[in-house]
């Protein structure tokens, strides 16, 4: 086998998937069980330089007694180049075994957000479909799954020029994802965004600009870019400002600010434009 053709992970792993933001999976989530990856070309066909194809096994709950739960995807992932310009893109299937799972946990783990739909059970054998994510369940109620499902089509693309901007990068980046078995026609997502610069040595920075829009059923919220919204990151819409500097060598500091709004807001609640701003200082070694 060709050296760096195929990879087999087992355990607790990053994500090799080509992505282009948070829409779909949190940067901070980490996959458990096995992911393979496919480097099909062996050298560049004309202006094609590779396609890998990534495959995925994640379980993300385990049951002695019941169906463990499982997230069964893959992507293919072309990287091309027209000049200058380099282009990668991902075309990607998810598709969620027993995501119910996921909803049970809210009843106790109480640190998960939730922005999609639950069904609910009255503990009087009654169940009610509860599009609030501002409620909780009540006494002696208990969340018993999603009335829809995930299988999810994600399709994302990248393209930039190493040296446009002051002999700096320009990448422009755009994701896209729909659920086929959303339970609500609020099933799909879209993210479109501009970046310059790439901080690596002092004095360097860069700027980021994106607008993202993610229906109430288009991904699970509880794995989704967890800042973007206030509770799970389904249900908003809003633009993203972020701005990095290297201060020295090893040390860059960023400051990046949500505008979020609702989607679908309850009769009973407003919907003001959520500010949240983040700053961070990264010394890498």
């Amino acid at each position: 086998i060709r050296p760096g053709s195929v990879s087999v992970t087992a355990g607790k792993f990053p994500s090799p998937l080509f992505r282009v933001g948070e829409m779909v999976f949190d940067e901070d989530l980490i996959g458990e069980g096995l992911s393979e990856s496919f480097a099909l070309l062996g050298r560049p066909v004309g202006a094609l330089d590779q396609v890998k194809i990534h495959m995925l096994q994640w379980v993300f709950s385990e049951f002695s007694n019941s169906q463990d739960g499982w997230m069964i995807g893959g992507q293919v992932n072309p990287q091309a180049h027209v000049g200058d310009w380099l282009l990668e893109g991902g075309v990607a299937q998810y598709w969620w075994l027993n995501a119910d799972h996921i909803a049970a946990n809210l009843n106790t783990n109480k640190a998960m957000k939730n922005s999609n739909i639950l069904e609910i059970d009255d503990g009087k054998g009654n169940v009610r479909r509860e599009a609030n994510q501002f409620a909780k369940p009540g006494k002696g109620e208990m969340i018993v799954g999603y009335p829809g499902a995930f299988n999810q089509t994600n399709l994302s693309f990248a393209v930039t020029h190493p040296t446009l901007i002051y002999g700096m990068p320009l990448r422009l980046f755009a994701d896209y994802v729909y659920n086929w078995e959303a339970f609500t026609d609020d099933a799909q997502g879209v993210q479109a965004g501009v970046r310059i610069g790439q901080p690596k040595v002092k004095g360097d920075w860069a700027v980021t600009a994106m607008y993202e829009y993610l229906g109430q059923e288009a991904v699970l919220s509880s794995f989704s870019y967890s800042d973007f919204g206030a509770f799970g990151g389904t249900n908003a819409q809003g633009p993203v400002l972020g701005v990095e500097y290297q201060l020295l060598d090893p040390l860059t500091i960023s400051a990046r600010n949500h505008f979020i709004n609702l989607i679908n807001t309850p009769n009973q609640y407003r919907n003001p434009t959520m500010f949240r701003l983040q700053l961070d200082a990264i010394v890498r070694f």
